[in-house]
């Protein structure tokens, strides 16, 4: 009768431990997920934050407009063949807005909050982007590649229109 108990007792026990080394191995998965997610979203604000950086750096290259305005342009056409120091500094700082929203994509979810900011990043440079992309398109992911589509689907901001059809000048210090 105590032989039928005892076995008993040990195999429940073996299935409470067996269930608990279960439980114990979801928990560290679970923690593991957590740990990866929160080390990519750290990530994802790194490298927006050297992108903010670098635009408080170079305030003139930080959009379509401002670039335009310094550089008394209203078209990016012939952008890519301009050659000059500052032109090439704009290109370089387009790809850098490419590459830092890339990285982005790949960290975290491309939804919410994130979607909106690399979506309007993005559309400020829109003018230069519409006539770069298609020579660049193929180096970037399909992340990019499709958030890309989005962007130049909507078309240039209000204020690039303005500018690029008007010959008034637009006034060189935009209040904050």
């Amino acid at each position: 009768m105590f032989e039928g108990a005892k076995d008993y007792l040990e195999a429940t026990f073996n299935a409470i431990s067996a269930l608990a080394a279960v439980g114990a191995l979801c928990y560290a998965v679970i923690q593991v997920s957590a740990t990866k997610r929160l080390a990519r979203e750290s990530d994802a604000l790194q490298a927006h934050r050297e992108y903010l950086s670098l635009c408080l750096e170079h305030p003139g290259l930080s959009s379509s407009l401002l670039f335009a305005k310094n550089q008394k342009i209203r078209s990016f056409d012939e952008i890519d063949t301009m050659l000059s120091p500052e032109t090439e500094a704009y290109l370089w700082f387009l790809s850098i807005v490419l590459n830092t929203c890339e990285q982005i994509l790949e960290n975290v979810a491309a939804k919410g909050p994130w979607r909106r900011i690399l979506h309007n990043q993005l559309r400020i440079h829109w003018p230069a982007l519409e006539k770069m992309w298609p020579k660049w398109e193929n180096a970037y992911g399909g992340r990019l590649r499709r958030l890309m589509a989005e962007v130049l689907a909507l078309g240039p901001e209000t204020d690039w229109t303005e500018y690029a059809r008007t010959r008034q000048s637009v006034p060189d210090k935009i209040s904050l």
